[in-house]
């Protein structure tokens, strides 16, 4: 059989390429570490911390209320549009993480879906 008798060479359709492109893209995507998201500096850098014990936590979705320190891992219903109302008491240590007593601020962040809003007490 000579060289007339081969059968022609095959290649892939335009759209498996493009697919088997779109699944490496998607896979090196994936493989990325998690983003991870910071605001300013350590605590651990702040030489006026005042480190604290949350000894209350009571979560109230509009129908009930739940303790959360009483009863822990307790699970609540909140509607998509719905909301929720947390109430607690943080005890902070008389002198801060460097033994000064300067007068400091409590701050806290709530985090929902990377939405951040800052608070202060």
């Amino acid at each position: 059989m000579g060289p007339a008798s081969r059968s022609p060479k095959k290649f892939l359709p335009a759209s498996s390429i493009l697919m088997m492109l779109l699944l490496l893209l998607t896979l090196a995507i994936l493989a990325q570490p998690a983003a991870v998201n910071a605001m300013g500096d350590a605590p651990s850098t702040c030489n006026n911390r005042y480190d604290g014990r949350i000894t209350s936590f009571i979560i109230s979705n509009g129908t009930r209320t739940f303790n959360a320190m009483a009863n822990p891992g307790v699970a609540f219903d909140v509607k998509a549009n719905g909301y929720y109302n947390v109430t607690f008491v943080i005890h902070t240590a008389n002198a801060s993480s460097n033994n000064n007593t300067d007068p400091g601020t409590t701050w806290y962040n709530t985090d929902i879906n990377d939405l951040f809003i800052g608070a202060r007490g």
